[in-house]
C-alpha cells in the first residue's frame, strides 16, 4: 500500500521551487519501504553548504472518479529528417 510521495526540490524558477516526485514509500508486512527512481541522482541536488540533501514526504493525493485517463501520444509512423540529409548511416 502507497503510503507516502518522496518529493525533491530540483531547482527554483521565479523564485518558486521547482518540485519532482522521486519516489514513493510503501507498507508490506507491517513494514515501509522506500522505493526511488532508478534515474534520480541526489547528488544533483547539492546545494553549496549542504553534504545533505532534503526529500519531502506528502501524502499520494486521491484520483477522482470522474477524472479521464489521458492518452499517451500516437507513435510516429514517418521517419522525420531532423538533419536536412537524405544520406543515411550504415
Amino acid at each position: 500500500m502507497r503510503k507516502f510521495d518522496v518529493v525533491a526540490i530540483v531547482g527554483r524558477k521565479d523564485d518558486k521551487p521547482i518540485y519532482k516526485n522521486v519516489g514513493t514509500i510503501v507498507e508490506k508486512d507491517g513494514k515501509n519501504y522506500l522505493l526511488l527512481d532508478k534515474v534520480f541522482n541526489p547528488a544533483g541536488l547539492a546545494e553549496k553548504d549542504r553534504d545533505s540533501v532534503i526529500l519531502s514526504l506528502f501524502p499520494p493525493k486521491v484520483k477522482e472518479q470522474n477524472q479521464q485517463p489521458v492518452k499517451a501520444a500516437a507513435p510516429q509512423t514517418q521517419s522525420q529528417d531532423v538533419f536536412g540529409d537524405e544520406i543515411p548511416f550504415n
